[in-house]
Formats: structure tokens, sequence, C-alpha cells
């Protein structure tokens, strides 16, 4: 019962470092990819858009989870 709660909340805090990762790819495609690379400038604009919605998502999804995880009194180990 335990580790499987442990397990729940090492993934919900990864999924707070992954929400980092995809907002710092799109920071950095929006402000320092054409330095490094000779993308579309189209293409990258759709390629950061996407991965800040996506980004944003997982930050709302990753809140949830730890808020539910870390600071409810009571987890059901059925809902997950």
């Amino acid at each position: 019962m335990y580790v499987n709660r442990m397990m729940r909340q090492f993934r919900a805090v990864f999924g707070l470092f992954m929400v980092f990762f995809y907002l710092g790819t799109a920071i950095f495609l929006i402000f320092y990819a054409d330095r490094w690379f000779t993308l579309d400038p189209a293409m990258v604009v759709i390629i950061s858009v996407a991965f800040i919605i996506f980004g944003t998502y997982r930050a709302y999804q990753s809140y949830k989870e730890i808020k539910r995880l870390f600071f409810s009194k009571e987890v059901d180990d059925d809902t997950y």
C-alpha cells in the first residue's frame, strides 16, 4: 500500500520536472533556436506553442496530483 503511494508521489514530482522541460524547450525554441539551428520560423512557432499548451496542461495535471497525494488526509488506493 505505501509502496504504491510512494510511486505515485514520485511520478507526480517527475511530472513537475517534465513541465519545466516542456516549457523550457518552448522558451529555448522561441528565443534561441535561430542561433543554433536553421529551422523555418513558422515551424518553430508551431512547435513552441504546442509545447507551451502541453506544458500548461501537464502543470495543471501535476498540480492536481500533487495536491491529492501530498496534501489530502486520505488517498483512495482504487483511484488513479
